[in-house]
């Protein structure tokens, strides 16, 4: 009986972990269309060396992206982003607006890499029409591991945590 009662819990454990990547599995098929992409982020310079980047795009003019930064400001400190670099991409024309409260969001955070394209032809060269206003987790040679927000949606957090 002591054996199967110390054997429950390894039981469990294990199940769980095949489960959690069964489910990143089954997410990841809904995104097949976009993972490995490339993503061309060669032109520009991006602080950090980590195996992973979050890349976060936010159009200057979409009055959520705002709330999106603002939210990003809250999650900067979580432990599923110690090892990966976060770039945010913000295009289109330039705006007051949206560029205060990105300054005073996340103007001060250390492990931030901005790019601004006030032209928006990053998400046409990239073939990211699709999906403009997402979030991607990047290997080291920028290719797409995973689509959406940590900050949005907790099962996409614990797959972050896969990573």
């Amino acid at each position: 009986m002591k054996k199967a009662v110390l054997l429950f819990p390894l039981v469990i454990i294990i199940s769980c972990s095949q489960n959690d990547d069964f489910l990143l599995k089954e997410y990841q098929k809904s995104f097949s269309e976009i993972l490995n992409l490339k993503v061309n982020l060669e032109e520009y310079s991006i602080s950090g060396n980590s195996d992973y980047k979050v890349l976060v795009l936010l159009n200057t003019k979409c009055a959520s992206c705002v709330i999106t930064v603002k939210r990003w400001s809250q999650f900067m400190d979580s432990s599923i982003l110690k090892n990966k670099d976060i770039v945010f991409l913000s295009y289109g024309p330039k705006d007051e607006y949206f560029s205060s409260n990105f300054q005073e969001a996340l103007g001060a955070e250390k492990n931030l890499n901005h790019i601004y394209d006030p032209t928006g032809n990053f998400i046409y060269e990239n073939d990211l029409e699709l999906f403009s206003l997402d979030v991607f987790l990047l290997d080291k040679n920028n290719k797409v591991l995973l689509v959406g927000d940590p900050t949005k949606d907790k099962l996409v957090e614990s797959f972050y945590k896969n990573f």
